[in-house]
């Protein structure tokens, strides 16, 4: 388990580092929004200056995600001696290593879209491809097409796993008091997407501010449970068996 407790704590350093790269790197390079024009246009015009970037992030949050997918499968194999959590402790293994992969193919698609645009508009000749990449952006990242759209699905996913082996944890010795922050967590994933996917029907992203807030909060959840892994902490093998 130590291992797992090694990979949540990779994948919560890896999304932190580039939290922190990113903001840094915003800060250096300031994006420039003509008011008169196509926020797509500005976008493409600021990206084109660093060609690889946008990719090498989403790439690498790709890479991440698909390796923190055996996360459930280590708690699956934890909880699988409570015989009265059998189906429930399967359900949270297939949410919860979908819900990453979904995750990963998401960042994957918009890399490629996303680059894919840039390109074109680097090279782009006439006003039609230049168009055509704006297009492009506005659906797959400012609209939400291949962003906003899919992190919905996979976070209903990861919800349910929080939920599910939170229960589970709390049956192999980790505290009630973590029980109820998964609760918690898994909880506002779940409602907290569903209002954006809402809101995402109605051409809006208006709950990105939220959230990304409660995402900061699965990272709390998912670092409590990975120190406790790599410490041995609440890991006694005591399978309950009812």
């Amino acid at each position: 388990m130590r291992i797992i407790g090694w990979i949540g704590l990779f994948h919560v350093a890896g999304f932190v580092t580039w939290m922190v790269v990113n903001i840094v790197f915003q800060i250096q390079n300031p994006i420039a929004i003509d008011q008169e024009a196509r926020l797509s246009i500005s976008v493409l015009d600021y990206y084109s200056q660093f060609p690889g970037y946008f990719g090498f992030d989403h790439g690498s949050k790709a890479i991440i995600l698909l390796i923190s997918s055996v996360i459930p499968i280590g708690i699956y194999h934890l909880c699988s001696g409570t015989r009265s959590f059998q189906m429930k402790n399967l359900i949270a293994l297939i949410c919860g290593s979908a819900g990453f992969i979904v995750y990963a193919l998401s960042f994957i698609l918009q890399a490629a879209a996303v680059s894919y645009a840039i390109k074109l508009y680097s090279q782009a000749i006439d006003e039609t491809t230049k168009q055509f990449a704006a297009l492009l952006i506005e659906w797959s990242m400012l609209e939400g097409g291949l962003s906003t759209s899919i992190y919905i699905l996979a976070n209903f996913l990861i919800g349910i796993w929080i939920i599910l082996h939170s229960q589970a944890l709390k049956e192999v010795g980790f505290s009630y008091r973590f029980k109820l922050f998964g609760y918690i967590v898994g909880g506002l994933l779940i409602v907290g997407y569903f209002i954006a996917w809402f809101f995402l029907m109605q051409g809006s992203q208006m709950m990105h501010d939220v959230t990304e807030v409660i995402g900061i909060l699965f990272f709390v959840w998912l670092t409590i449970l990975s120190i406790s892994f790599v410490k041995g902490n609440s890991l006694i093998p005591k399978r309950v068996e009812e």
